[in-house]
């Protein structure tokens, strides 16, 4: 690391937060006196997103007993791809995105396996699904969380979906995941959407803090932090701790 680690930290914090590489750039010389180029704004992007990606992603999460899963469009090089979310409803921490070219129940399965991964369920608790009516849901909930094994027992609340029991949480989610998007106008590749997508994945559960939280984040209150994180702190953590189940 030729510059700062407080200068690579503040870069990854504002791209997540909205800013342009180009702003990133002027604003870092501005304030650091440090010139950077877009380039190396980029590499540190990928070098340390996915470095934190994989400490998190190994950390297990204890979801209450409803989940949000929901899907949407996303612009890949001129084309549309298709990216999966799956939300706790209780702690609002975002349990995983996946990136498709198709709607299909495959693709669908993707994503609650990426669930089943990450969560710490109890067996005995009752675990509800809450989706819109595309059927790849159905098809995938009886393929991925069947009873017999970790989930006991789920319950498909499926769209149209009105009332108390709906999946705002996850469209107010896709609201602040397509307002970034914004800035980048399209993404080259599926390599580079799939980067985005685990950098604000981290920003949205570890670092970034939510009204309905209480200004706390999603992991913290998941139980996953004591406190809100920085890029700092998490860049950290997962090259001297990786081996431990709790950040912060």
């Amino acid at each position: 690391m030729k510059n700062q680690a407080m200068v690579i930290a503040a870069a990854l914090d504002l791209y997540f937060r909205g800013l342009s590489l180009r702003k990133i750039s002027e604003h870092l010389e501005t304030l650091y006196r440090v010139k950077v180029s877009y380039t190396s704004i980029h590499y540190w992007l990928s070098k340390y997103v996915e470095l934190v990606h994989i400490f998190v992603q190994g950390l297990r999460v204890k979801t209450g007993e409803r989940w949000h899963a929901d899907d949407s469009l996303i612009r890949l090089r001129g084309r549309h791809a298709v990216i999966w979310t799956l939300l706790d409803s209780k702690s609002r921490f975002l349990i995983g995105q996946h990136i498709s070219r198709k709607r299909s129940s495959k693709e669908a399965s993707t994503l609650l396996k990426i669930g089943r991964a990450r969560a710490q369920t109890s067996q005995n608790e009752v675990l509800e699904l809450v989706t819109d009516g595309l059927p790849s849901y159905a098809v995938a909930l009886e393929r991925e969380l069947a009873p017999g094994e970790a989930f006991q027992r789920v319950i498909h609340i499926q769209g149209p979906l009105t009332g108390l029991v709906n999946n705002n949480k996850i469209e107010r989610l896709y609201g602040t995941f397509k307002e970034r998007t914004k800035l980048t106008l399209h993404f080259n590749n599926e390599g580079g959407a799939e980067l985005f997508a685990k950098g604000f994945t981290t920003y949205y559960n570890f670092v970034r803090g939510h009204m309905a939280l209480n200004g706390r984040t999603p992991a913290e209150a998941a139980g996953l932090s004591k406190r809100k994180l920085s890029w700092l702190d998490l860049i950290s953590e997962a090259s001297s701790k990786g081996r431990h189940k709790r950040v912060g």
